[in-house]
């Protein structure tokens, strides 16, 4: 009887252990599955902040493309303001021209 008092007693106090190490896995267990929740929601925020870089990027490009047009254009613009220019002179010193003529006659 003491025998069998023993093992009792011995299989209750390996049942508590047991039964502790189930609740420390358990607190483990929810541990880990909050962690993949968070790197769950991180990887959400990860791709979607790859999506804005991926989209201001293109906009940076079209913006670059854009500038390097109107920069394009402007010159054209200069090189016609220049031109407009020229032949202004050239109208001013014919329109001289006639005003010396017209004064001779």
């Amino acid at each position: 009887e003491a025998s069998l008092s023993s093992l009792s007693r011995t299989f209750e106090e390996e049942t508590r252990r047991l039964n502790h190490e189930l609740a420390s896995l358990d607190d483990l267990q929810r541990s880990v599955d909050a962690a993949k929740i968070e790197s769950a929601r991180a990887e959400a925020v990860g791709i979607e902040t790859c999506g804005a870089v991926k989209t201001a990027k293109s906009a940076l490009r079209d913006a670059d493309e854009r500038a390097a047009a109107l920069h394009a254009e402007h010159e054209t613009l200069d090189a016609a303001d220049v031109k407009l220019a020229r032949e202004v002179e050239t109208l001013e010193r014919q329109n001289d021209g006639v005003r010396d003529i017209a004064r001779e006659v």
